[in-house]
């Protein structure tokens, strides 16, 4: 797999990843997966490998999206070579922070211009120096992008406060794990039985 040049981007690290997959296993068949801060791409990919039906991919970094692309097109390549169907694709090139905000303020038609569909599962990796400012706006988004009972899952490289911010409500702290020097913290969305009832 193609990875970005220079020390700007930090894979996830093999473990971590596939213990984030296995947590969710159940979940990705047919799943609608979002990558943040994806950088080569690997976890979406892994992703799709096991069964999700789509991924959108968010990156803003010029080397994480070049070998990104390189990598999804040698994906399609497979599935084609396979006689499959490659997997729904969508790759947003633009700042991660800017994309929380349009899609927080839309209440998510920013993100899912294509089908309106809301995300299984939401998977983010922010730059750890920054993984803390980062994380009301992420659970903002994910209360905003995520569907009922759907995951949202963060890489960082500490441990990060479980609680919510007003507005996302509907998010539940589910899981922290750690991983060697890698902390994957997991929310699930669970609207109270009243809501969406008249």
């Amino acid at each position: 797999m193609a990875t970005p040049a220079g020390d700007k981007t930090r894979p996830t690290s093999s473990k971590a990843r596939a213990a984030a997959m296995n947590a969710v296993q159940n979940r990705l068949p047919g799943a609608a997966f979002c990558d943040l801060f994806a950088g080569s791409g690997a976890v979406g990919i892994e992703a799709l490998s096991r069964g999700a039906a789509e991924c959108t991919f968010a990156e803003s970094a010029p080397a994480a999206l070049a070998a990104l692309r390189r990598n999804l097109t040698e994906c399609e390549r497979r599935s084609l070579a396979q006689r499959q169907q490659p997997p729904g694709i969508l790759v947003l090139a633009q700042d991660i922070r800017k994309l929380l905000a349009e899609t927080i303020g839309m209440a998510n038609a920013a993100i899912n211009n294509r089908n309106h569909k809301q995300f299984d599962i939401i998977w983010a990796d922010p730059p750890y120096a920054l993984a803390s400012s980062y994380l009301p706006e992420l659970l903002l988004f994910a209360d905003a992008a995520l569907e009922d009972d759907g995951i949202l899952m963060i890489e960082t490289g500490n441990a990060v406060e479980h609680g919510v911010p007003t507005g996302a409500a509907s998010l539940r702290f589910k899981t922290e794990k750690k991983y060697g020097g890698t902390f994957i913290t997991s929310w699930e969305k669970k609207r109270a039985p009243s809501e969406g009832q008249g």
